[in-house]
């Protein structure tokens, strides 16, 4: 039986806000996730080349969403997942960089995740593509003033600074197995190729000039990019499905219209393709994105249209199994009261990584009093942190507007950058049903009602 310090530990550790659920913590969304409803039974069908964006906030739950359908694909596709955030903030050690990534960068980086895709899992022979990428990432190194004064980078290498998540069964010209999918390939299960530490080319280096799908060195990654796709569909009579992941951190306007807008590089891409966005970004620039269909990721719903200060169970219901989930993972009695899981679930605003975040303060609260269960003082405690935090920097415009949305019935989003600003800052927050409404994040309520505490 572990202590009360320990067990409070070990909860503290499995409530992790920012690491996506692994698939035994992962607790299914069921209705309402775009995911599974709508875009995983397309990318099913027999269809060439299907590009989707999933629309939604930092800390919805996409990223965990993305790794389930990794798995729930891999029985008939390779499928091929690129956490850009992760390797700008990690790899290139830069991750402001990621707000300044051109789109040629973007398609040679996701190249590159091909190339360590074929290498290190399939063993595969390039026969002299991949050191076609290596030029054309080259040329436009030179085209952005970063010639390298040193030798010319090495592809191979450079592509191991790539991590990537894969699976797939994958059979050969002949219908074997091949040796190098390891046990990935027989039971679709996943397989993580780590990133090395090592990373040369310099992506995302500010004020520079925009390029153009014309350019010549830009179409050139975008054709060594997708030789190395067909090369790996041919081969092994497999579609390809990439899921890139991060490009919702991206906040500056002028990126994301070069990147998606202005640019239809990854329309080009010749296999299929789901991007995360930042809502209020596609929501801005949804009537110019003719490359692709967008698909909301809303908040997970905890309160009711008709009635936003009403619970709504359907969000209740998840939290609780989200919970007793990681409890159960644990081996231990659940140390937070049921009551007391669907407060944080109200207040966390249907928002994952807030609810795991409350949870984890409720842990150091319990710590600090050498509690063996959480009172309401800890909930208190958490949640008043939290509103704390979201309300840092509000101003009277802002008020405004989250009170002409909380007072409108039908909950719609308002014209105008400030909105879309509230969007971006997950103040403003999106949920389902039949068509997407807003709310201001619950932990505001209290503002808006022009109440304390």
């Amino acid at each position: 039986m572990p202590s009360t310090l320990q067990r409070w530990q070990d909860i503290y550790r499995i409530f992790d806000p920012i690491e996506p659920a692994s698939a035994e913590l992962r607790v299914a969304r069921g209705l309402y996730n775009p995911l599974s409803e709508k875009i995983v039974p397309r990318l099913g069908l027999p269809l060439p080349h299907q590009k989707y964006v999933l629309a939604g906030g930092i800390g919805s739950g996409k990223s965990t969403e993305l790794r389930a359908t990794v798995e729930g694909l891999a029985g008939s596709k390779l499928v091929v997942l690129v956490d850009l955030w992760r390797h700008f903030e990690s790899t290139v050690v830069d991750p402001g960089a990621l707000d300044h990534l051109q789109p040629a960068e973007l398609v040679g980086l996701l190249g590159l995740a091909i190339l360590r895709t074929g290498n290190d899992l399939l063993g595969h022979d390039w026969r002299g593509l991949d050191k076609r990428l290596g030029s054309a990432i080259a040329g436009i190194r030179a085209s952005s003033g970063d010639e390298g004064k040193g030798p010319a980078l090495d592809v191979v290498a450079l592509s191991k600074g790539i991590a990537v998540l894969v699976g797939g069964a994958l059979a050969g010209p002949v219908g074997a197995i091949t040796g190098g999918m390891v046990k990935a390939g027989v039971d679709g299960g996943l397989k993580l190729l780590e990133a090395s530490t090592t990373w040369e080319w310099k992506v995302g280096l500010r004020d520079r000039k925009r390029t153009s799908d014309q350019d010549a060195p830009v179409r050139a990654v975008l054709q060594a990019t997708n030789a190395l796709l067909d090369d790996i569909r041919a081969h092994y009579k497999r579609e390809i499905v990439l899921l890139v992941d991060g490009l919702d951190r991206i906040q500056e306007a002028a990126t994301f219209e070069d990147l998606v807008v202005e640019s239809s590089l990854l329309g080009e891409l010749r296999c299929d393709l789901v991007a995360t966005l930042q809502l209020g970004l596609v929501q801005r620039y949804r009537s110019r994105l003719h490359w692709c269909k967008p698909f909301d990721f809303t908040y997970v719903p905890i309160a009711l249209q008709s009635d936003p200060t009403n619970p709504d169970p359907r969000g209740m219901n998840f939290f609780e199994s989200l919970s007793a989930q990681r409890f159960k993972k644990l081996g231990i009695e659940a140390p937070i009261a049921t009551e007391f899981i669907r407060q944080l679930a109200y207040h966390s605003g249907g928002r994952l990584r807030d609810f795991i975040a409350l949870v984890r303060e409720v842990a150091v609260q319990a710590m600090l009093g050498d509690a063996p269960t959480a009172t309401r003082e800890h909930i208190e405690e958490a949640v008043d942190q939290l509103r704390r935090d979201r309300e840092s920097g509000l101003n009277a415009e802002h008020l405004r507007v989250l009170s002409e949305v909380l007072s409108d019935p039908q909950h719609r989003l308002p014209g105008g950058d400030i909105a879309l600003n509230l969007l971006d800052r997950q103040l403003l927050l999106a949920y389902p049903n039949k068509s997407t409404w807003y709310l201001p994040h619950t932990i505001l309520m209290p503002r808006l009602h022009g109440t304390a505490g």
